[in-house]
This record gives C-alpha cells, sequence and structure tokens, in this order.
C-alpha cells in the first residue's frame, strides 16, 4: 500500500511526503548533532494528529464520508507538518550565518517605521492593542475554521490546494531563513517596561533578548512544550493570513469577515509579532510563489494518479454527494459551486 492509497488527494500525498522527508532529515540531524531533543515531550502533540488522521481514514474508506475525511485528514496532516517543521527549524539553531535584522532595521529607518513610537501609540490605546493581540493569535483558529468551511460547502479539491500552499510556503519560509536568519526588531530596540505591559505585546523585549540568546546559543533543550517562532523575514503569519482570504474567498458568507480580519492581521503582525516592515512584504511574495508552485506540484500529482486511485476518490465524492440534503449545492471536480 503506498501514501496515495491512504491520502487520495495530491495536496495530501504532498503534505504526507513532506512530513516524512523532514522527520528523516530532522533524525539525521539531532543524531549528527547530538541535539537535545526531547522525545516523550512529542507524545501529547502526536496524539491528536493520530485522532485526526485515523478519524479521517475511517469516514472516507468505511464510511464513505468525505465531508468528514477531508477536515480531519487536512487537520491532522497541518499539525503533524507544524511539529516535524518547528523541530527542523529548531536544528537548525544557533544560526552559523550573521542575522539580516541589522539591514532589516536601516530599511525600517529609510522607510520611516519606527515599531517603539508604534508601541507607544498601542499604549496609550490598551483596549485595541489587546483587540490586535487577539487577532494576532487568530491563525490556526483561522486555518481550521476554513478547511470545515470548505468541507462543509464540498469544496474538497479546494481545501486540498490549501494544505498543498501552507506546505510549500512553510518549507520555502524555514529554508529561506536557514540561509538569511532574522528575528525581528523586538530584541533589538529598548522600549519602556510601562510602554510594554500597557501594550500587552506578545513579543515584548523580554522574549525578544531571549530569542536573541536562542538562536546565538542554541536551545537547551528541544522539545514542542517550549518552541516558539523563530522567523522574522519572511513574516509567515502575513503568509497565513493571505491563505486564509484566498482560500475563504469562494464562500460568501466567510469573505469578508475573514479579510476584514486578517486586515487587522497586518498591524497585529507589527505590534505584536515585532516584525520589520519589509517582513509583510516578504510574506506576501512567498503566498504567492507558493501558490502558483503548489497549484502545479498537486496538478502534476493528479495527473499521475494511479488508475485505482483516481476511481476511489470519484467513489467517495459520489457516497458523499448521494446524502446531501436537498437544495444542497453540487461542487464540480476542481471545487467550485455549481
Amino acid at each position: 500500500m503506498t501514501l496515495s492509497h491512504i491520502f487520495l488527494r495530491p495536496g495530501e500525498c504532498l503534505a504526507a511526503v513532506a512530513i516524512l522527508a523532514t522527520s528523516a532529515l530532522s533524525a539525521a540531524m539531532a543524531v549528527v548533532h547530538q541535539a537535545p531533543v526531547d522525545l516523550p515531550s512529542y507524545g501529547g502533540k502526536a496524539l491528536p494528529v493520530v485522532l485526526f488522521l485515523t478519524t479521517g481514514a475511517i469516514a472516507r474508506w468505511w464510511r464513505r464520508d468525505e465531508f468528514l475525511a477531508s477536515f480531519t485528514m487536512a487537520a491532522g496532516l497541518l499539525l503533524a507538518f507544524s511539529l516535524v517543521l518547528s523541530t527542523y527549524n529548531y536544528l537548525l539553531l544557533p544560526v552559523a550565518v550573521p542575522l539580516i535584522d541589522p539591514w532589516l532595521l536601516s530599511t525600517n529607518a529609510a522607510l520611516g517605521y519606527d515599531w517603539t513610537a508604534f508601541v507607544d501609540w498601542a499604549a496609550s490605546h490598551p483596549l485595541l492593542s489587546s483587540a490586535l493581540g487577539s487577532v494576532y493569535r487568530s491563525t490556526l483558529l483561522q486555518i481550521l475554521a476554513v478547511l470545515l468551511a470548505l468541507a462543509v460547502t464540498r469544496r474538497f479539491a479546494v481545501a486540498d490546494l490549501m494544505v498543498a500552499t501552507i506546505v510549500v510556503s512553510g518549507l520555502a519560509t524555514v529554508a529561506f531563513w536557514g540561509l538569511f536568519p532574522s528575528i525581528g526588531v523586538a530584541p533589538f530596540l529598548s522600549l519602556p517596561e510601562t510602554a510594554q505591559r500597557a501594550a500587552a505585546l506578545v513579543v515584548d523585549g523580554r522574549e525578544g533578548a531571549a530569542l536573541l540568546r536562542l538562536v546565538t546559543l542554541g536551545p537547551e533543550v528541544i522539545s514542542p512544550e517550549t518552541m516558539t517562532g523563530l522567523i522574522g523575514f519572511p513574516s509567515f503569519h502575513t503568509v497565513l493570513a493571505c491563505i486564509c482570504v484566498r482560500f475563504a474567498w469562494p464562500i460568501r458568507w466567510l469573505r469578508w469577515p475573514l479579510l476584514l480580519l486578517n486586515a487587522a492581521m497586518l498591524p497585529a503582525i507589527l505590534l505584536h509579532g515585532g516584525h520589520h516592515l519589509l517582513d509583510l512584504a516578504g510574506g506576501a511574495a512567498f503566498f504567492v510563489a507558493s501558490l502558483w508552485t503548489a497549484t502545479r506540484l498537486t496538478r502534476l500529482i493528479g495527473e499521475h494518479e494511479p488508475r485505482e486511485i483516481v476511481t476511489a476518490m470519484r467513489r467517495a465524492q459520489v457516497s458523499t454527494a448521494s446524502t446531501k440534503p436537498p437544495g444542497a449545492w453540487s461542487t464540480d471536480p476542481a471545487g467550485n459551486r455549481g
């Protein structure tokens, strides 16, 4: 049995291969460098992955329920991918090349952007700053909400492309960061403690100092319980915000709420993520490139699916369609509403 017998859709296959390859590379690096990986701590994080994927397999192969399978498979694969990619990112520490933050700080100044002034302003508007902090923390919930909405509206192929785009963008972002690391403005600019407390920053000066030590000296232990975001440029929060808006767009009742929420995400990323101004532009560029790449990769994988896999996918689609309530809309193979 091959991966394509377990994960029917091209994006699912791409995600599974990325997870296996990244896991193998991470294991080799951990052994070679004798990295302090706390393996038992991964058990709790692996449990929801197993539950999601098992539920998806049962829904797809025994219940012929592609709605449930599409959502749970996507959620399980993305949780697993996030876990192994974060571990690989930590195995790159300490960084072997200079940080590019000094150049990004000079670019901020040239563009007239002052993070400390932004924090001072936020400190004088604590309710707004707190709201932006909530927006900043909403990314995972947004991804799950969009995947669920795509499953409910039977846009299975669109959800699969969303999974592929997240995987491609994650790999590209970490690969770029390994060559040109950056960690944002917080480690390099001093702020009054009162302003930081009033603004309730997610990434404040203390977090920034800890991040600088981490990338300079390396982690004492690698555990999912203590992992934090490392990447400054390109902003992966920006990549994911663009992905959420792009894939929510076909759903009219979700389109505008997600657009407004992620419009607020941009200042939230600057304020609470402590990002440089160019980090956002880099994130948008990586999104465009990743969407283009994922579209072509999934199309290529789909063209080379074995005949029995294509038949099984169509059978699951037809079986799910037969359980639709009267008046529900249909979807064509591209995931567009008819």
